[in-house]
């Protein structure tokens, strides 16, 4: 069973486990290949001032997010369902991923967050949106929601910061305290006996 697996990997899905990956902790992610990301051509995309195809983008965050030790798991989410010790999600062709934790970044699809009897509500930038509180909670204990399907505008770079927030706000609940991720260029790296700040009991 892995620690987290994050449904959907569009901008907020991949930055949430980018964050989470990199923070050691046993992350899967399922990718529908559906995110409508794939189809954009990104030129207010901070850092790429001639653009990136959408398609490009995704691909470079699954890269970075296995070599960080991330699994990727391809298909279509079909059921999730809560088992005793957390929740077992199918995809299109029967693989299963099971996880404590759960992170929803399911774009304008509110469909899993249905069969979990999770609230949804009117939106500003979609029809329906997944309720979520300040921390990107659901109602669901252990059930987090991120990017559009949470609220946010329909724009890439805002959905990847949000992804971002809410792998913070979750590193945040297992560490017991703030957690921060800041990593400094070789010459100005602290002495040893300084402790890090991205590091987790």
């Amino acid at each position: 069973m892995r620690e987290i697996v994050i449904v959907g990997a569009g901008p907020a899905g991949l930055s949430c486990a980018l964050f989470l990956a990199k923070a050691g902790r046993d992350i899967c992610v399922v990718d529908s290949g559906q995110t409508i990301i794939r189809r954009a051509n990104l030129k207010n995309y901070l850092g790429f001032p001639g653009g990136i195809p959408g398609n490009e983008l995704v691909a470079r965050g699954k890269e970075q997010i296995e070599e960080l030790g991330g699994a990727i798991l391809t298909g279509r989410p079909i059921t999730i369902e809560i088992i005793k010790r957390g929740f077992k999600v199918t995809v299109a062709d029967q693989q299963v991923v099971t996880a404590t934790k759960v992170v929803l970044a399911t774009g304008m699809s509110i469909q899993i967050a249905e069969q979990l009897g999770i609230p949804v509500i009117r939106g500003t930038y979609a029809n329906r949106i997944i309720e979520t509180d300040v921390h990107g909670h659901t109602v669901l204990p252990n059930v987090w929601a991120t990017g559009v399907v949470a609220g946010t505008p329909v724009q890439a770079i805002i959905a990847a910061g949000d992804g971002a927030r809410v792998a913070v706000n979750i590193l945040s609940e297992i560490r017991g305290s703030i957690y921060m991720d800041h990593d400094v260029l070789p010459s100005e790296r602290r002495s040893p006996s300084s402790k890090s700040t991205n590091l987790l009991p």
